[in-house]
């Protein structure tokens, strides 16, 4: 269990983990199609102390094994929802460079925006 505001015993976002869908495909073993994606793990942001004090959002950055990125294929069917992804600026101006095509990109800390819809809401 991850204790991150210094013991609060609460699981982090109800348990659930944030992944960055890079492609949908599917492949056909033994006379069966897999609808899959390829993601890119999140993990919860130390630097940050896990969740932010004033609006209460879980802080995510993405994860790296021996520096590079952790990918891994999983079924569409372990999807539950997306999820609203809100980046960590900080105290620093937004480049002109920012587009809504590489902002998961050029930010190391996102904030996961549980106040987006309803399930967010309940599930975050």
């Amino acid at each position: 269990m991850n204790t991150c505001n210094g013991g609060d015993t609460q699981l982090p976002m109800s348990s659930f983990v944030v992944a960055h869908v890079l492609l949908f495909f599917s492949f056909t073993y033994g006379g069966k199609d897999y609808p899959v994606a390829l993601v890119w793990w999140y993990i919860l942001s130390e630097d940050s102390g896990c969740r932010d004090k004033v609006t209460g959002m879980w802080l995510i950055e993405h994860e790296y094994c021996n520096g590079k990125l952790l990918l891994q294929v999983v079924h569409v069917d372990t999807i539950l929802c997306a999820v609203h992804l809100l980046p960590y600026f900080r105290r620093k101006r937004v480049s002109q460079a920012i587009t809504q095509d590489n902002s998961l990109d050029k930010y190391p800390i996102y904030y996961v925006n549980r106040f987006a819809d309803h399930h967010s809401f309940e599930i975050l």
